[in-house]
């Protein structure tokens, strides 16, 4: 496949705290549904439990560390409903079981995952098939094409 994609994702996290050298990237949440992948393949799967938010959270991550701007990360969701007396470390995620002080170790896993994504989306060898899942129809764009 030598198609050259050149794609813009852009974003904007709720919020950014810097303490002591780490920046803390925090995105509030209202759902309920706390997510705890695996592993950061797990994130980038198509079916089963969604990692939406762990995956927005390492982007504005991976992001920030691109830029230059800030060399150590940690990716943070706050849940609404349970944010009252919670500490500050249990916000921050969790990706294979550990909490995630900084995402740069994943940067490189993570940056190929995503570009793995964009290729497989762009490749017109794979026939487009819609989800299973019928729920997450609810709110797309694009469900007329499909027929839901």
């Amino acid at each position: 496949n030598d198609l050259q994609i050149s794609l813009r994702i852009g974003g904007r996290a709720d919020r950014l705290d810097s303490k002591d050298g780490t920046l803390h990237i925090i995105d509030y949440k209202t759902g309920s549904k706390e997510e705890k992948p695996k592993d950061l393949a797990q994130v980038f799967a198509h079916e089963g439990s969604s990692m939406k938010y762990i995956l927005q959270a390492l982007l504005y991550s991976v992001a920030a560390l691109e830029s230059g701007k800030a060399t150590k990360v940690a990716p943070s969701l706050i849940y609404i409903h349970k944010a009252q007396n919670t500490k500050r470390d249990d916000f921050i995620i969790k990706v294979e079981g550990k909490t995630l002080y900084d995402a740069s170790p994943l940067r490189d896993e993570f940056k190929a995952l995503l570009q793995n994504t964009v290729n497989n989306i762009f490749d017109i060898n794979q026939p487009f098939s819609p989800t299973d899942d019928s729920d997450r129809c609810k709110w797309c764009d694009f469900k007329n094409i499909c027929n839901r």
